[in-house]
């Protein structure tokens, strides 16, 4: 009995050994399985975060794109705004510097140069001013800075009405200070400008559409 006792101890022992070398065994594989899954886990995380970051990068990149657009459409209204407010202070400052060197002596040069001129000028309005004109009575409004001598009237009204072919010639004249020097003449719905002011307008015309 004792002997079969002490065989049965003997066998419990070794049944409770191998269950423990089981245990261990088991436990090894989790851990093992665990550490694999931590593995895993921080694999994951780590693409997740370098995706992150890339996403994070193209986004400030994209930002920092768009705002540098956005200074750059600034930078060029800035620019653009001076430019124009530079050439309008020019131009105002040459018209106030003209008007006080203007008189009646380069007022009439300026218009006797542009009745000598007017004869082989290729104007749009003076093709359409004789087709509606020609043969007609034709009144013109004249706008000059100065009051005009008669014998300059009546080569205005002879050039015009050789020019255009009226039938007659009939004058208005206004007096027009902003003009600074020269004429300028309401035909019908066509304007003749040959003043100083309407140089001035035109070059801020031509100025700005290159600004």
């Amino acid at each position: 009995m004792i002997s079969q006792r002490l065989q049965k101890l003997e066998d419990g022992e070794k049944h409770i050994k191998e269950n423990e070398d089981l245990h261990r065994q088991s436990m090894k594989e989790i851990q093992n399985l665990r550490q694999k899954e931590l593995d895993e886990a921080r694999k994951k995380a780590l693409i997740e975060t370098d995706l992150l970051m890339k996403e994070t990068e193209q986004e400030i990149s994209k930002a920092f794109e768009k705002q540098s657009k956005i200074i750059e459409q600034q930078r060029e209204k800035s620019e653009k705004e001076i430019r124009h407010k530079s050439l309008e202070f020019s131009l105002y400052y040459s018209g106030k510097m003209l008007t006080q060197l203007s008189d009646e002596l380069i007022n009439q040069k300026r218009i006797d140069q542009f009745l000598q001129a007017l004869p082989t000028s290729d104007m749009k309005e003076i093709t359409l001013l004789k087709e509606e004109l020609a043969g007609k009575k034709c009144e013109i409004l004249l706008y000059t800075p100065f009051n005009l001598q008669e014998n300059t009237l009546v080569k205005i009204k002879e050039s015009i009405g050789s020019l255009i072919q009226c039938d007659e010639v009939i004058l208005h004249s206004i007096e027009d200070h902003s003009l600074i020097a020269g004429i300028r003449m309401i035909i019908g719905n066509k304007i003749l400008d040959a003043s100083v002011k309407g140089e001035l307008e035109r070059f801020k015309t031509q100025m700005q559409n290159e600004l």
